[in-house]
């Protein structure tokens, strides 16, 4: 079975980050904030991690977040 991963903005620091989506909840990885993964925001899902990355790493999409 496949990994799926998401791009999640934390409600708190309004950074965007990748999360398993098997996973319910995520530590963000700049605040101490707890982001439940089944009521944050989804920018992007795909089976591909290296997707994901590449997703983040686009600097227009960066400034939609």
């Amino acid at each position: 079975m496949e990994k799926a991963y998401v791009v999640i903005v934390c409600p708190n620091c309004k950074r965007a980050q990748i999360a398993q989506e098997a996973h319910q909840t995520r530590q963000c990885a700049f605040c101490p904030a707890i982001i439940n993964l089944q009521v944050a925001r989804v920018f992007l899902r795909t089976n591909s991690q290296e997707e994901a990355r590449n997703f983040l790493g686009e600097p227009r999409r960066r400034g939609l977040m």
